[in-house]
This record gives C-alpha cells, sequence and structure tokens, in this order.
C-alpha cells in the first residue's frame, strides 16, 4: 500500500522528463551538483538537520542514532514522522517545504548527501516508509525511448531521489533482491529501531564510502548539539563501541543578556544567543525561500570549566550557518548564525543580511565577554585582522561592540570600564597596590586584567609608567603617604622607577632612590658633618633599596658620592672636621683605599700643621723618611692623628710606613699620563721607539710605578735600592716587565717605569747603574766598572741593568768606560770585550771620539781617527801605530775604518802560481787548491811571511802559506798544524793523534 503517494510522484517526474528531455539533463545534474559539490562531506550534519528539525515540529527534545551496522549505515530520530509533504520534499531538487521559522533544514535538497556513500537510500517509519535505488531508476528510465540518447550518455548518472519507491509495496521477492540489485538490507521493514519513530537506512557503496562514514561518525563531539540545539541526544555506534552525547537543558547566566550556559556530553558551554526578523530591505535580492523565511538567530559560544572560566573551542574553525561552512575564521569562540548562503550552500554570501547578522553578533561576543568576572574573558578579544572577507566583517563589528561594553573591572573595584576608559600604565601591572594607585590615574583596570595589546586594539590608553613617576612628583605628600605610595607601586617594573620622588630626613624631596640612603643603625654622629641624602624614616621602603638606595652604613655612606664631594669642597672650617669623621667612618666599614680610591686624597695634617693627601704621607719611624731629600715634618702624619685613630685606619687611606705604587689598568701609552710620576713622559717616548709606528697609541694592560723616585737622596740610593729589592709588594714593579697591545691585538714586552727610571736617574757614588757591576761579576766586567756593594738577588740585578759579565753590559757603557784613561786593562781582556762588540749589531751611538788598542800586554787609548781594525791577521804584520784586530762589525761598532781601506797595501813583485801541497787537505778539506810563492815577499814595502788579496794566497815561507791556507779557509786556529805538516810530511799520523787529545 502505497500510503506516501510514491508512485504518482514517479509518474508526474517520468511524464515530465518524457515531455522534456531537458529536463530529465536538469535534475540529474542538479542531483549530482549537489551529492559531489554542496553536500559531498555534509552526511551527518544533514541527517542530525533531519533529526533535528522532526525533533521540533513535533515539539519535542530531539534524540539521534547514528548506528554503522556492517556495510550500513542507519540514522533514527524521535519526533513528526515521515509523511507526503515529506516524501515530495526530499525528491523535488528545487524547493522545500519547510517554511516555518524553527525549521533548520527538514527534507530538503541537503537529503542529496547520502548519494555520496549510498544508491539504495530509505527512509522508514512507524507508519510507512520511502526507499530510492539507483538501479531500479536506470531501468525505469531506459524504458522511455524519448530518453535513450540521454541514458547512453550518462550511464548510471541518472537522478536517484526523483524517483521514489514505497517500502510497503515491496514483494518478498523485491525484498531479498532482482535482477538491478538488492533494494534494502534483509529486515529493513523492521530497521526502525526501538525508542525512535523514523530511521534512514542507507547500504553503503563501496569501501571509500564506508572509511568515509566511519570517520564522519569518528568526528562528531559536542558541537553537533551545540549548532542544533533541538538534539538532546546523540548515540554513535560502531561495531561494539556506543558513544552518547547528552545535551543538557540552558541554564541562565544573565537572562536579560541572552547569556546561558549549557552541559553538552563532557563539556559545559556559555552561550549568548540572538533572536529577531529581518526587515524586507535585508532580504532584498535573496530567492523566495529565504524571504518567506525573515527569521534570524546568532549564538556564541565559548567552552568554560567548572570555575566558569572560558577555554579553547578545540573544533574546526569555521563559521556556521547553523551548520559547518567552508568560511574559515580566526575568532577564538564558536560562531553560529543563520547567515545566507550562496549557491554552493558553502560559503556565506556579501549580503545587507549579513552585514546586519555580523553586526547581532559583535553585540552578542560583546555580551558573552562581559559574562565573564575572570581575567581570562581577555584572552577572548580577537586579534585586529580577519582570515577573509566574513571574518574581518565579524572582527570589525565585535570589536566595536566590545569598545562600547563596560565590562573591565576598575582598579577599585567598584565599577567596570569599558577599554575606551582604560589606562593601562605600561609595567604597573605587578603593582601592589592599584587601588591606591587609582586616586592617582584615573582607569586603572583590577589586578589581572592587564593584556595591553588586547585593550590597547579595544581604544585602550597606553601610559608609560616614567609618565606616572613624573606625576608623582608634583604630589606633596608626607612622609608616610610616600611610603604607602612605594607599597602600591612595589611589583611595578623597577627600571622606570628609577626616578621616583624620594623624602629626605633634612625636609627636601629629591628624585631618584639610587641617589639616597636609606635609615640605619650607624651612629647619627658620624653622618652630621656631611649633608647626605638620608631618607626620611617615615617613608622608609625595601621598594627603595631595590631601586638602588642603600642602607646607612659606614661603608655606604664613604660610597656616597657627595662625601667625596663634600671633601673636595670643603672650607677652613670644615678641614679638621671631615677628615676626622671619614677616618672614623673607615674604621668603621673596613674599606680601604683600595676599595675606595679617593680615600687617599683625603686632607691629612702632617706634623709642621699643615694638609695634605694622605697618600703623600708617611707615618711617623718610616724607615724610608731617613732616604728622601723632603721636609721630613711636611711628609709625616701628624702623631696626634696617629694616636687617635691608629696606624692601620691610616694606612687604609694611604698614609704609608713605606714605598707606594701607582696603579691602573688599560692605560694609552701617550704623552698625556696622568699619574704625576718623574718624567713618565720621558718613558713613554722611550717605550713608544721601541714599539712600531701606528695610527692608535698601544694600550698598557696594567701600569705599575713606584712613586717619589726623583725625592731619594743621592747617598740614600744603596739603601733604598735594597729596600726595593727586600719588599715583595714593591719589587714586582721592578723585575717585572710592563706589556702593550697594539692596534692590531699584538702584545709586546716593553721595559716598566720604575726599571727605565731607575737605570736612566739613579746615581750610585755618582754613576747611573748601568755603569755598575756585581760584586762577584767577571775580572774583565770588574776593570771597566765600579762595584755595586748591595746585597740583590740576581733577577733585581739584571732588572736594574747591573751586569756581572761583558755580554751583559750596553755597547754605549762599553764604549765610555774603554775610552776612560783611568781604566787599566790587559790587551787579553781588551780583545775579549772587542770580540763581543763584534758580535753585537752595530748602533747610532756617534763616534766614541776616544779607543782603546792593545799596547804590549796591556792597552792603551788613542784617538779614534788615529786607529784602525786590522780586518785580517796579516796586517799585523805592518806595524801599524795603532791598530786593533777586529771584523768589519767591530769597526762599525768603534766608527772607525777597516786598515784595507784606510792603507795601499799592494803586492809587489809577480811571484810563481803553484799548487797547494797534499798533505794540506789532509788538515784543510777546504784549502784553495792554487797559492803564489815569492822568494821575497813585500807588501807596502815591507817584507812579509804572506798576505791575502781576496782569496788569492801569498806566500814567501811555509809557516806564511800555513797561515794563508788557514785564514782563507775560515779554520785559523788550524794554522799551526798545517805549518808542522807542511814543514814535515812524514809527522802528519803523529800531528793528527795528537789533535786529538785537544
Amino acid at each position: 500500500m502505497d500510503t506516501l503517494g510514491t508512485a504518482a510522484l514517479r509518474d508526474r517526474v517520468l511524464a515530465a522528463w518524457t515531455a522534456s528531455p531537458a529536463r530529465f539533463r536538469e535534475d540529474a545534474n542538479a542531483e549530482e551538483e549537489l551529492s559531489l559539490g554542496a553536500y559531498r562531506d555534509r552526511l551527518v550534519v544533514e541527517l542530525a538537520q533531519n533529526a533535528a528539525d522532526a525533533a521540533g515540529r513535533a515539539g519535542v527534545r530531539g534524540r539521534l542514532l547514528l548506528r554503522l551496522d556492517g556495510s550500513t549505515l542507519i540514522a533514527a530520530n524521535i519526533g513528526a514522522p515521515l509523511d507526503p509533504e515529506g516524501v515530495e520534499g526530499l525528491s523535488t531538487l528545487r524547493s522545500s517545504p519547510k517554511r516555518s521559522g524553527d525549521s533548520v533544514g527538514r527534507f530538503g535538497v541537503g537529503f542529496a548527501a547520502v548519494l555520496a556513500v549510498s544508491d539504495e537510500p530509505a527512509v522508514l517509519s512507524r507508519n510507512g516508509g520511502v526507499r530510492w535505488s539507483r538501479a531500479r531508476a536506470r531501468d525505469l528510465i531506459a524504458q522511455l525511448p524519448e530518453l535513450s540518447a540521454e541514458l547512453t550518455h550518462r550511464g548510471d548518472a541518472v537522478p536517484v531521489l526523483r524517483l521514489p519507491f514505497s517500502a510497503e509495496d515491496l514483494s518478498g521477492s523485491e525484498r531479498s533482491g532482482s535482477a538491478a540489485g538488492p533494494l534494502l538490507p534483509a529486515g529493513a521493514a523492521t530497521a526502525v529501531p526501538a525508542g525512535y519513530e523514523t530511521a534512514v537506512v542507507l547500504p553503503l557503496r563501496d569501501e571509500d564510502a564506508l572509511a568515509s562514514v566511519r570517520q564522519a561518525l569518528a568526528t562528531i563531539d559536542d558541537v553537533l548539539p551545540l549548532v542544533l540545539p533541538a538534539l538532546a541526544e546523540i548515540v554513535v555506534e560502531t561495531g561494539g563501541d556506543r558513544r552518547v552525547i547528552t545535551a543538557g537543558e540552558p541554564v541562565a547566566v544573565d537572562e536579560a543578556s541572552g547569556v546561558w550556559e549549557r552541559e553538552i556530553g563532557t563539556r559545559r558551554w556559555r552561550l549568548a544567543s540572538a533572536t529577531g526578523t529581518a526587515e524586507a530591505g535585508l532580504l532584498a535580492g535573496r530567492p523566495l525561500e529565504e524571504r518567506l523565511r525573515p527569521q534570524w538567530s546568532v549564538t556564541v559560544a565559548v567552552p568554560v570549566d567548572e570555575a566558569g572560566t572560558p577555554g579553547t573551542t578545540q573544533v574546526h574553525p569555521v563559521v556556521h550557518a547553523p551548520t559547518p561552512t567552508d568560511d574559515t575564521t580566526t575568532l577564538p569562540a564558536l560562531v553560529i548564525g543563520s547567515f545566507p548562503l550562496d549557491s554552493t550552500r558553502r560559503h556565506v554570501t556579501a549580503s545587507p543580511l549579513t552585514e546586519h547578522l555580523a553586526e547581532r553578533v559583535g553585540a552578542a561576543y560583546a555580551r558573552l565577554v562581559a559574562s565573564f568576572d575572570t581575567p581570562l574573558a581577555l584572552t577572548l578579544i580577537p586579534g585586529p585582522l580577519g582570515a577573509n572577507e566574513l571574518d574581518a566583517t565579524l572582527h570589525r563589528w565585535i570589536h566595536d561592540a566590545l569598545t562600547r561594553t563596560p565590562f573591565i573591572p576598575s582598579a577599585t573595584g567598584d565599577a567596570r570600564l569599558r577599554p575606551t576608559e582604560v589606562n593601562v600604565v605600561d609595567g604597573l601591572d605587578r603593582a601592589a597596590g592599584l587601588a591606591t594607585l587609582a586616586d592617582v590615574v584615573a582607569g586603572l583596570p583590577a589586578p589581572g586584567w592587564w593584556r595591553t595589546d588586547a585593550l590597547q586594539r579595544l581604544g585602550a590608553k597606553v601610559t608609560p609608567l616614567t609618565d606616572l613617576v613624573d606625576q608623582l612628583s608634583a604630589l606633596t605628600l608626607s612622609p608616610d603617604q610616600w611610603r604607602a605610595m612605594y607599597a602600591a607601586l612595589d611589583g611595578a617594573e623597577l627600571e622606570a622607577l628609577g626616578a621616583l620622588p624620594v623624602p629626605l630626613a633634612d625636609g627636601r624631596v629629591v628624585r631618584g632612590p639610587r641617589s639616597v640612603l636609606l635609615p640605619g643603625d650607624l651612629e647619627p654622629a658620624l653622618l652630621a658633618p656631611f649633608r647626605l641624602r638620608v631618607t626620611h624614616p617615615d617613608a622608609a621602603h625595601p621598594l627603595l633599596g631595590r631601586l638602588g638606595a642603600t642602607e646607612v652604613t659606614a661603608a655606604s655612606v664613604l660610597r656616597d658620592p657627595a662625601v667625596r664631594a663634600g671633601i673636595e669642597a670643603a672650607g677652613d672650617d670644615e678641614a679638621e672636621a671631615l677628615p676626622e669623621a671619614v677616618l672614623r667612618l673607615v674604621a668603621e666599614s673596613g674599606l680601604t683605599v683600595a676599595d675606595e680610591p679617593w680615600l687617599d686624597q683625603l686632607p691629612l695634617p702632617d706634623e709642621a700643621g699643615e694638609f695634605g693627601p694622605a697618600r703623600e704621607l708617611l707615618l711617623p719611624g718610616s724607615e724610608l723618611l731617613d732616604l728622601l731629600d723632603v721636609d721630613v715634618a711636611s711628609y709625616t702624619a701628624s702623631g696626634e692623628l696617629l694616636a687617635r685613630h691608629g696606624a692601620q685606619t691610616l694606612r687604609a687611606v694611604g698614609v704609608r710606613d713605606g714605598l707606594a705604587l701607582a696603579r691602573e689598568s688599560d692605560v694609552p701609552l701617550d704623552d698625556d699620563l696622568w699619574f704625576d710620576l718623574d718624567d713618565e713622559e720621558g718613558w713613554a717616548d722611550h717605550a713608544t721607539d721601541l714599539l712600531p709606528d701606528t695610527d692608535l697609541p698601544p694600550l698598557v694592560a696594567e701600569f705599575v710605578a713606584v712613586r717619589d723616585l726623583d725625592l731619594v737622596r743621592d747617598d740614600a740610593w744603596p739603601r733604598f735600592l735594597a729596600l726595593l729589592a727586600a719588599d715583595p709588594a714593591i719589587r714586582p714593579a721592578v723585575v717585572e716587565p710592563a706589556f702593550v697591545f697594539m692596534a692590531d691585538g699584538s702584545r709586546r714586552r716593553i721595559p716598566s717605569y720604575t726599571t727605565w727610571w731607575l737605570r736612566t736617574h739613579a746615581r750610585v757614588g755618582g754613576l747611573p747603574l748601568p755603569e755598575l757591576c756585581a760584586d762577584d761579576a767577571d775580572p774583565v766586567v770588574q776593570a771597566l766598572l765600579q762595584r755595586l756593594d748591595v746585597p740583590v738577588d740576581d733577577a733585581f740585578r739584571v732588572a736594574l741593568g747591573i751586569s756581572r759579565s761583558v755580554e751583559e753590559v750596553p755597547t754605549a757603557v762599553l764604549l765610555r768606560r774603554l775610552a776612560d784613561d783611568d781604566v787599566r786593562l790587559p790587551s787579553a781582556d781588551l780583545l775579549e770585550v772587542y770580540a763581543e762588540l763584534s758580535q753585537r749589531p752595530a748602533e747610532p751611538l756617534g763616534a766614541p771620539g776616544r779607543v782603546r788598542i792593545p799596547d804590549g800586554r796591556g792597552s792603551r787609548v788613542v784617538d779614534a781617527d788615529q786607529a784602525v781594525v786590522c780586518d785580517g791577521p796579516h796586517w799585523l804584520q805592518l806595524g801599524l801605530p795603532a791598530a786593533v784586530p777586529g771584523s768589519p762589525e767591530l769597526a762599525a761598532s768603534l766608527d772607525v775604518d777597516l786598515a784595507s781601506d784606510a792603507y795601499d797595501a799592494d803586492v809587489a813583485g809577480g811571484g810563481e802560481h803553484l799548487p797547494v801541497p797534499q798533505v794540506a787537505y789532509q788538515v784543510l778539506p777546504s784549502a784553495a787548491t792554487s797559492y803564489v810563492e815569492h822568494d821575497e815577499l813585500v807588501v807596502a814595502g815591507l817584507p812579509v811571511d804572506w798576505w791575502v788579496v781576496g782569496d788569492e794566497i801569498h806566500a814567501a815561507t811555509l809557516d806564511g802559506l800555513a797561515r794563508g791556507l788557514a785564514w782563507v779557509a775560515g779554520e785559523w786556529d788550524r794554522r799551526w798544524v798545517l805549518a808542522e805538516a807542511l814543514q814535515d810530511p812524514a809527522a802528519l799520523p803523529t800531528l793528527l793523534a795528537e789533535e786529538t787529545f785537544g
């Protein structure tokens, strides 16, 4: 029995297609477009939407069962059963019977979504059912000759939903299947599960359809009953798993504002809704079905926890209209509204109605945000930009509504502020007493409500904390009120509070806690001489300490710049009181000049009754006083001062009982040294001359120098040097070099200032230190230099330039001492000295004027222009009047001529060229191959045994030949053996054997 009129529907449709094959093509294309396009992935949503509409029509709370049984999906619901009007709606693609305002989509074109997974859908109710079949539809269409061409072209892509069949008319054979295939699963007639009124039965097409349905069922969550509020329960059954999502009745949070909460599944949602009827102008240009249903609704929802705190939606971020669209959103809340859709049914279309609903969403959103008492409500404030045109429109209206909504608690707690009334003081959010500060700054939000970025987007004013500090400086407050203000500011950003006003004990108000002292336990009498910035006791607060104020202690007072400034500016009437107070503070604090370098400038009285810097005074009885060429009373600290304060306190401020050092790091090596040391510029010039030229001055890594060297008495230098050597704190300034860093980053070694000054200026017995020698110096050195009778260690001796060997004596000193007529020096020692000078590079010392020459076993001094250096032993045969044996290097050092340059020494006569005897090569393998033999060899008119011209050897005797061969071969020491071998070749083995004994 066809109670739902399916046959009549089929007849009308087939007749229309027969009359107009174009209509058939149009219906086929439309259905295909809906199933593959607009509703391709909306199966679950559309089934839930139909269930919600059925419940709404029946006036009951809806229930939906989604059961996947094998390869069949059953969607069962309660509510209004299937009726002929509903069947017509399911089978008519261009119109929907749903014109009631409370309908979401009951049996409309959305039912086409079933075709995405099934070719044999059915809808069964207790009072009848309807089914569709792609195969049966194709069979009917194949019977129409007018559609044969279209059917050949389309194959199985025929309209399905336009040709309904009654489930009740099926014969037994039809129920189990036919040539066209099975129509319904076995038992389909009883497929409506118990407790439900209607069931949609979908035999799934294939494995892809089955996988798609499983995925869709797995993603069902509490959002579905939220967007379809008519549903009170959704049951999902897949295999052996069963999930139940229950939606409770809405509970009013603020009924007047339309804010409710609803328990759905495991979550509680807070939502703000609004409904209304659109004016005709808003619907202009929309389809008739929409114009006939002008009612609209919007809902904004967020999940909340048990404390009513908003959380994240954790759903796909799209706008719901009311089912999901493809329009993404960046809003932190779920937006549901009856937005008009475009022809694809997947996007909200731009229209006056859309703009109107976006404005309503903004108002609901603002009411929702205002319903929260927690600062986490600020997390719901949207960002500045939307993801697309619709999202941007929603953002704009939400921002507009929030701007006008008083939802931000004030710092005083007695009012709510609009964002445009809020004044966020940057850096004040963690201050302890915002309510106190609200009396000074209007518009401060309550603690926790200080999300500057979010509030600023809504028009809140942002004020720098430094501006608030400036405002405070204009206030006139008592010390205890200032303390309350500090307590209120405690926790604010410290850096911005650096200029905070502070009342002082003397009535002044200054800005900047870093420059003030906090009251402490120090005796007030110690502070009396100084006009210090001490905080008023009633205003003292720990915040001031965190801002740099220091507690009044002896150490903090000494570190206060005002104390040093007071000392420097002290008048005659304060000259004694201030230093006395400082000395007491030093004794109390334990600080020394190493901690506060300025203390060594403290003016203290000397024994003469005058005041001078502490560093220039010595303790009474100091050994150093006996060594200085000064007025002892002017360099001695007052005995009364010593009696009052003790030696330890005086030493702490720089009064000395011995030598003193100047010390500083990273000192530029230039003419602008500032240590007030004697001839420090001369040391800088000397050190600079030792270094390569650079654009930037070298940097002395650690400058250390002994002070007052120029004050030592001339006769006190031996004792003073002994004192230097014995003082472990001072001697490093002498024995350790200084190091400089060059502009290229390299490190160079230079003599320290102290070492240079002592070598340059110190005198012992009228002689500079480099002209003195150690008491255990070599005899030749003692013959040249005066001994220093001071017991110093070797490192100290070397640093002072005091020599022990000829190698240590500077060239200038050697030349100067050698030219002294009073020096008695054996010729052998002289030759030793000249041998050393020959090894040294020539120095630009200038002509010595006088030169010492060998004189028999002794030596004598002659004018330099009379002397020559014999650059070979053959020159000694000429008996030159002032000859010095040596090398060209020695001639350069002495600045005298070489004999070969000063004299014309040509060889007279030709001579005979002969080969060198073979025996010579056994002594000198590198000997020359030939020589010139002379019966009588004459050079410069004088007879000689041998001579050398270049590498050519001239000889008149075998002994002369031996000497010439040895000199040219560079083995002068073998001339004796060679001479004997030439005289007696047979004796050579014995001679060589004897040589092995040295």
